[in-house]
């Protein structure tokens, strides 16, 4: 059995002494075989709520799963047209193709990250303003990751499921794996320093309309980030009950957008990154400023990684996936 707590001991260091800074590392978890092995802290607790950035998007991927399994939507080739028909009349005719697929896979044609995020879009209405927006390429062709797409998708499962993302999210997701989901703030200022967004608590943040952000805005704890990891280790069950269809969960984490158009050692499912760890195939869910949730099947292994908000500095985890990889391969 590997010496988990030699591996910890390695772990503190290489973030205490080594090259990039990742002194804002504030929790790293390991699990192994369904059982968290390492659960190493950093001038914090498994209590403290952090803002996860697009590790958010991952998760919409996976209500997006479930409410397919549940006959809330029928297929993923479903158009924005049939989704969103109240919004048909604002739509051009480009828009109105757009499939829940391209939405995805970001490959929707919608304005990239240079464009203003969703969390700065205070008007009343910011999904009619995504789609007045217009696209930037046609559908289907160029994988451009976004935020305002994966809004979209808040919309859309709101629209089909008849309720909020976070009622949803709660009865279907998070209370079967005891997320703790109340308290919750709700509010659209998330960007702003003295939001109650910030305290200590669950949050997940929604426009004026009250569609929680896709992109973003989710506030989660380092433990809540490991369940979601063992979820899918677990092909979508927890404790024995089916969460997530177990197609759903192939689908999601199989390239959809080619390592050639993201980079020579990537790709991209539904909303889950894909990359190889040290010759053993992983995906991830990967959040701003150094949040992550890795799934490495052929190990058994899950790492969930928070790290402080730190705007200045978006950290790269690598060195710290490698040196857990390495020890339990």
């Amino acid at each position: 059995m590997p010496d988990y707590a030699a591996i910890e001991r390695k772990l503190d260091e290489r973030i205490t002494q080594g090259e990039p800074d990742l002194t804002t590392v504030r929790a790293i978890l390991v699990s192994v075989d369904g059982e968290t092995v390492i659960d190493h802290y950093r001038s914090s607790d498994a209590s403290e709520y952090a803002h996860v950035w697009s590790v958010t998007k991952t998760v919409m991927s996976i209500l997006v799963g479930i409410a397919l399994g549940e006959g809330h939507l029928s297929s993923t080739d479903q158009t924005l047209e049939e989704l969103l028909p109240k919004y048909r009349a604002r739509m051009t005719e480009q828009i109105a193709g757009i499939t829940l697929r391209q939405l995805l896979t970001h490959t929707a044609g919608l304005p990239g990250l240079d464009s203003p995020s969703v969390l700065d879009l205070a008007g009343d209405d910011v999904v009619g303003q995504i789609l007045d927006d217009g696209l930037i390429n046609d559908p289907g062709i160029t994988f451009t990751y976004t935020n305002t797409g994966v809004h979209l998708i808040g919309a859309v499962l709101a629209e089909a499921t008849g309720q909020s993302v976070l009622d949803y999210a709660r009865t279907r997701l998070f209370e079967p794996l005891g997320i703790k989901t109340t308290p919750a703030y709700e509010g659209f200022d998330a960007l702003d320093s003295k939001s109650k967004f910030h305290d200590n608590q669950f949050a997940w943040a929604a426009d004026r309309q009250g569609i929680h952000t896709g992109c973003c805005g989710l506030k989660l704890t380092a433990p809540d980030m490991i369940k979601i990891g063992q979820l899918y280790l677990k092909g979508g069950t927890w404790e024995g009950r089916r969460i997530v269809p177990a197609d759903w969960v192939r689908e999601s984490t199989t390239p959809h957008v080619t390592a050639e158009q993201l980079a020579p050692d990537g790709g991209y499912g539904y909303l889950w990154w894909l990359a190889e760890q040290r010759g053993h195939q992983g995906y991830a869910a990967v959040g701003a400023f150094g949040q992550l949730i890795l799934v490495v099947s052929d190990l058994n292994l899950v790492i969930a990684i928070s790290s402080r908000d730190d705007q200045k500095l978006d950290i790269a985890l690598k060195p710290l996936i490698d040196l857990v990889v390495a020890e339990l391969e």
